[in-house]
């Protein structure tokens, strides 16, 4: 028990070598020393009445069917693969994937009469991630609104979505706005449907060695930058491994937002744009940058693909300041979006920095630059514009990209490794 992750209190009264402890998942548990026993029945969330229950034990696999309920089991098949201390939401394809398998499981158990009890652990990052998966079935599936959807679940004490970094997170990402970003993107914007969206053309293209690159919305791409020499311990590919790709899907410009670390006469000569918008790692975007990244994506015909060095945190951002402006996202739904459809994305002082700029950026009153101000490689020209980071922020986190490149790189090999040794 000690092992799971769960929001004890401590009981002061106690005595025979019996300690009580509360939490808001479980009514009543008695740790007798060396082992558990459950002195009342876990919370089981009503989710569709008489038909649909969330329910999170300490022994999910341990739950057997019986002739009136029927359990449905997936944390060892959707699993999250962070990078350090994030540890949600589960991606995209994890989503949809668990949308289809819900909602056969619950056709299968009304026909056989019997109640569907989805189960997960009571880790609390468990019931986190269940429950926004949940929520983003009952939008999905069930038609319902993000505040509809989350209503059975307000006595869980849920955890706040820490992003993808190993330091203290202050900024509160909630299961709501996870929810709202995905309803937002499926309702509103029309980004994905059930009938376009794609789980095995996600889960390819989202490994390393096979682009490591997203879909955001139709408009974008999101992917770890291309490098011409690649970076120790991670997995990059050059320009030219892309071009394919990119003329097949209609993308028609390129915007790199690191440093050069390759040359981009691949994505040229085949006659694909290219933009140089670089500000440090780790770091915010000055209204000139934002105003120049809109304006270059508003000018082109097709399909914008966006890297830095690992695709996260300055991609996320410029990504979700476009979202904002056009498609009339709120930085925490935009936020919460993004790490649906590319885990990771938006880190550190850059949630804050979406949340300061969105009343202006949703009001399109960032400064404005005219498509023929924003020099592009078509033909080559190479544009770079400086930032008002200071020294201090650019050098304490220019190896960011490089950690998360590597951290990618070494889970995905320890997630492979485990599915063998399965």
């Amino acid at each position: 028990m000690a092992s799971e992750s769960v929001p004890w209190s401590l009981n002061d009264s106690h005595d025979g070598g019996s300690l009580l402890l509360l939490n808001p998942t479980w009514n009543l548990i008695t740790l007798d020393f060396g082992f558990v026993t459950l002195d009342m029945a876990p919370v089981v969330v009503e989710i569709v009445a008489g038909q649909l229950y969330y329910e999170p034990c300490s022994r999910p696999a341990s739950r057997m069917d019986t002739t009136k309920t029927v359990y449905l089991n997936v944390e060892d098949e959707f699993v999250y693969t962070n990078y350090f201390d994030d540890f949600g939401p589960l991606h995209l394809g994890h989503t949809f994937q668990f949308c289809d398998m819900l909602s056969d499981a619950l056709t299968a158990a009304k026909k056989a009469k019997q109640q569907l009890h989805v189960v997960s652990s009571i880790d609390i990052h468990h019931q986190t991630n269940m429950v926004c998966l949940l929520c983003c079935w009952a939008v999905l599936c069930n038609g319902q609104t993000p505040q509809r959807a989350i209503a059975p679940f307000e006595q869980l004490k849920l955890a706040p979505f820490h992003d993808a970094t190993d330091e203290p997170c202050e900024f509160d990402l909630s299961v709501v706005d996870v929810v709202q970003g995905f309803y937002h993107s499926v309702t509103q914007a029309k980004y994905i449907s059930r009938a376009t969206f794609s789980a095995t053309d996600y889960t390819y293209y989202e490994k390393v060695e096979n682009g490591d690159l997203n879909w955001i919305s139709p408009k974008f791409i999101a992917f770890a930058g291309p490098q011409d020499i690649p970076t120790p311990g991670a997995t990059t590919h050059p320009p030219a491994f892309f071009v394919p790709y990119f003329l097949a899907h209609h993308v028609t410009l390129v915007i790199r937002l690191n440093d050069k670390l390759y040359d981009e006469s691949p994505f040229v000569n085949a006659g694909i744009s290219h933009v140089d918008l670089v500000f440090p790692d780790g770091a915010t975007p000055t209204d000139t940058i934002i105003a120049q990244f809109l304006a270059a994506c508003e000018a082109t015909p097709g399909a914008v693909a966006v890297h830095c060095k690992a695709g996260l945190g300055r991609t996320g951002t410029c990504i979700a300041c476009y979202m904002m402006k056009h498609d009339n996202f709120t930085a925490n739904q935009a936020i919460g979006w993004l790490r649906l459809c590319r885990p990771g994305s938006v880190i550190g002082e850059q949630q804050d920095y979406l949340v300061a700029k969105q009343a202006a950026i949703r009001r399109a009153v960032v400064a404005t630059t005219s498509p023929s101000s924003i020099s592009r490689t078509k033909p080559r020209v190479t544009t770079r514009v400086a930032t008002t980071a200071t020294r201090k922020t650019a050098t304490d986190r220019r190896a960011q990209g490089d950690r998360l490149l590597a951290a990618k790189r070494k889970h995905f090999d320890d997630a492979v490794h485990i599915a063998v040794k399965r």
